[in-house]
């Protein structure tokens, strides 16, 4: 599933239709974010509401909900919240991170990526975790759904799972090269040169499929 761009300071959203999870059934929707001027309110209904405040002249961007996850971001923070987490988590943007960037919005996961790195939140935990590209790396395709949420770059493809808060990789071979990506509810499936590279959101592990003929 690809990600569709529109959103101000040339950032983009990505919004994906609910799909089964993984006992058959969807993610429901669980917490709502409300922008209130000086601060940013997320009402949640497995725990109370939790709000965060923001910086002296800090502008939102954007802000969504989706399932279990709420996001907000702002010209200054890429900010998180889920049903289960003790309050709002935070990473800070970077110079560096530059623009375009893309946020990735699922039911249990949720990513931002820009020209630097990678921020993946984590629902059920509440953490934010991060994977910076090396030198010469750049992302040529990425989605996410319910459980699962993938980056593929010119290098790697980097998994992000509703069942782990790290993120998984899994590198390419020399002269391997990437051609697709589809993500489901619980799997994401990459097509490379040479093999089927498969994520699962259940084992947080990548299995794969040589494709090349003998």
């Amino acid at each position: 599933m690809n990600s569709t761009r529109a959103l101000g300071l040339c950032l983009i959203a990505l919004f994906l239709p609910a799909t089964n999870g993984m006992a058959a059934t969807a993610t429901l929707d669980s917490v709502d974010v409300q922008d209130l001027g000086d601060k940013l309110l997320a009402t949640r209904d497995r725990t109370s509401p939790t709000e965060i405040r923001l910086e002296s002249k800090e502008r939102v961007a954007w802000i969504g909900a989706r399932g279990t996850v709420g996001i907000a971001l702002t010209d200054r923070r890429f900010l998180a919240v889920s049903d289960s987490s003790p309050g709002w988590q935070q990473a800070r943007l970077k110079s560096e991170d530059g623009a375009p960037s893309e946020v990735l919005l699922g039911a249990n996961v949720a990513l931002l990526v820009t020209l630097q790195r990678v921020l993946g939140y984590h629902g059920p935990s509440g953490t934010i975790s991060e994977e910076r590209f090396r030198s010469r790396e750049g992302v040529a395709s990425s989605g996410v759904n319910e459980f699962v949420g993938v980056v593929v770059t010119n290098e790697r493809a980097i998994g992000f799972a509703a069942g782990s808060p790290v993120p998984i990789e899994r590198r390419f071979q020399v002269h391997e090269t990437f051609e697709s990506l589809r993500v489901l509810g619980t799997t994401a499936t990459v097509r490379t040169s040479r093999r089927i590279l498969v994520f699962q959101s259940s084992t947080a592990s990548w299995r794969d499929e040589d494709i090349r003929s003998n």
